[in-house]
């Protein structure tokens, strides 16, 4: 068994894993910014990348499933053992580094959300002006035959 090919694999895995964290959290800066042109630029260009390391963990992980084919984790473990080597620091920090890119994906996911409802909103307004109908902030409709009653105005 090759498990200093596996330990390696791991660790190539792990560091995948935090390019992607990185990209995420540049992701979140870029997504919480003042937007624009150079920024939607930009967005694609991380969202591409983010695409290429995915493919590469993907083959990664192909290839960690053909070291360990046919050989359960405790073998795999008493191999390491044997050899002289530790899966459990790699094993914590893939798990470590997995937890916060989770985290960060939903918040940027809260703030697409977010972001996309606030776009389909301006436009209804739009096409509310352009239908030369009432625009208000929410979408409540009065009822036929309600009227506001003019305020009144202290000013002089």
């Amino acid at each position: 068994m090759q498990v200093d090919s596996i330990q390696r694999n791991l660790e190539n895995q792990l560091g995948f894993y935090q390019n992607l964290l990185d990209l995420a959290e540049k992701k979140g800066e870029l997504l919480l910014g003042p937007g624009g042109p150079q920024e939607a630029m930009r967005l694609r260009e991380m969202v591409r990348q983010e695409t290429l390391l995915v493919a590469e963990l993907e083959e990664l992980e192909r290839a960690r499933r053909n070291l360990c084919r046919g050989t359960d984790v405790e073998q795999i473990e008493l191999a390491a053992k044997e050899s002289g080597l530790d899966f459990s620091r790699v094993r914590q920090d893939l798990k470590a580094v997995a937890l916060k890119l989770k985290d960060r994906n939903q918040k940027n996911q809260s703030v697409l959300q977010f972001s996309v409802k606030l776009v389909n909103r301006m436009i209804q307004v739009v096409r509310d002006l352009s239908a030369q109908e009432e625009v208000t902030y929410s979408r409540i409709r009065r009822k036929p035959g309600f009227h506001q009653r003019p305020g009144l105005n202290f000013s002089a």
